[in-house]
Parts: structure tokens; sequence; C-alpha cells
């Protein structure tokens, strides 16, 4: 299709309109299959690239659970007491208050 639209383009005829403009659409047929040839390659590239960045953040999500894990169990475990309940006044003796 491109060849034919290129050999309009070169032959000469009573339409001059017509085959001044065909050389230009071979010429955008030929842009477009060049950029059709890039791109296609690319966004299967893309596609796989993206899978394996999936693939490696999974696994590293993974890693870091088990590495937390391994902390956490090897880190003696500390006694739990909330901020409220160590906040709770003591109880005020009344004898000493009253007078």
């Amino acid at each position: 299709m491109i060849n034919t639209f290129g050999a309009m383009g070169t032959a000469s005829g009573p339409e001059g309109a017509v085959t001044s403009q065909s050389g230009n659409i071979g010429l955008a047929l030929w842009a477009t299959a060049m950029g059709l040839a890039t791109a296609i390659p690319l966004v299967f590239a893309h596609v796989l690239l993206k899978a394996w960045v999936a693939n490696f953040e999974v696994r590293m999500k993974s890693a870091a659970q088990k590495l937390l894990l391994l902390v956490q169990a090897i880190r003696p475990a500390a006694p739990t007491t909330t901020p409220a309940a160590a906040a709770v006044p003591k109880p005020v003796d009344s004898s000493v208050t009253r007078r």
C-alpha cells in the first residue's frame, strides 16, 4: 500500500492534485508503519517490566513481614502500660486533708 501511493506520486497524469498528495500519503503511511514497529515491542516490554516490578514488590513485602516477626521474637516483651492507666491519680488520704 505504501509503495502504491509512492508510485502514484511519481506518476504524471491529468489528475495533478491527486498525484501530488499521494506521495505525502505514502510518506504518512511509512511513518505510521515505523511508529507501530517501534511502539508494539515497547508496549510489550512495558507490560513485562510492570509485572516483574509487581512481583518484586510482593516478595519484598513478604520479606519485610518475616523480618518484622523475627525482630519481634528476639526482642523481649516489655510490660505494657496504657497512658490512661499511668495518669490515674492516687487516692488522697482524707485524714491528712481534714483539719
